[in-house]
């Protein structure tokens, strides 16, 4: 689209970028049919390479206000989205910046750095992308291993995937830095979560081993036994029967001698 030209879009009234007036007479819940006529293009000077500490944060500071203003809005005008793209633009630029550790005013970029990664979590987390968010709050992390918001925002990143024990492990680290209360009610609920997950294992795994009471009893008279052995093993209860049988002939031949000597003795 070029300078003086006109083109016609349909947007949902309230719906961005009519939301605010004066462009919101229609009524609320209805499409509206607007012809808009470029009057001027206006680039935005990002920084150059060669900018100095103070224009980078500048840029930095007015884009995280911008995107501070767009996140405000929620769903409704796409603010999540429109926000984040500025949070982004703002910790690339400071990328740079904090990548020259000699040059002054860095730890000023290297702390506004880490709130855009922060907020470009959060912004990710209310889009559902969370695979994305756990990036921004670990990128956060890289740049400053005690961002206990940065923690916060991984572990509920982590949650909404089911991830509970990594999640608690990155709660209990923001713990050991902040008492916020934030922090303690998602530890808890996590905790409470994962204990109640193991107590059901537990109760399953109980179940698979206790006896069913319908079954017989385990004790079983030596008749029984034996026709168990007989039928597992009949080898080993062949020879034991054997083994019995040649045991009481013994005992029966030495009963018998013992008789007859008896008799002689008397006679």
């Amino acid at each position: 689209m070029r300078v003086g030209e006109r083109v016609g879009i349909v947007v949902p009234s309230g719906g961005a970028p009519f939301a605010s007036e004066p462009f919101s007479p229609a009524p609320r819940n209805v499409y509206v049919e607007w012809e808009v006529e470029l009057l001027s293009v206006t680039r935005e000077e990002k920084p150059s390479v060669d900018a100095s500490v103070e224009e980078v944060l500048r840029y930095c500071e007015r884009k995280k206000e911008e995107a501070n203003a767009l996140f405000a809005r929620g769903e409704e005008e796409n603010g999540y989205a429109r926000a984040l793209r500025r949070y982004e633009d703002a910790a690339t630029a400071l990328r740079r910046t904090i990548m020259s550790t000699a040059r002054a005013g860095a730890k000023d970029a290297l702390a506004l750095a880490v709130k855009c990664h922060v907020n470009s979590a959060t912004c990710l987390s209310k889009l559902q992308r969370h695979s994305e968010a756990i990036l921004h709050a670990e990128a956060a992390l890289d740049l400053d291993a005690t961002a206990v918001k940065a923690m916060y925002r991984k572990a509920m990143a982590l949650e909404q995937q089911g991830r509970d024990e990594e999640a608690l492990t990155s709660l209990r680290d923001a713990l050991e830095l902040s008492k916020d209360r934030a922090i303690r009610e998602a530890f808890v609920r996590v905790r409470r979560r994962m204990n109640a997950v193991h107590e059901g294992e537990r109760e399953v795994c109980a179940r698979m081993v206790q006896t069913d009471p319908t079954t017989e009893p385990t004790t079983r008279g030596f008749g029984e036994r034996a026709a168990q052995l007989y039928r597992k093993r009949p080898a080993l209860a062949g020879a034991i029967t054997v083994a019995a049988f040649a045991a009481m002939v013994m005992y029966f031949r030495r009963s018998e001698k013992s008789a007859s000597t008896t008799t002689a003795t008397s006679d």
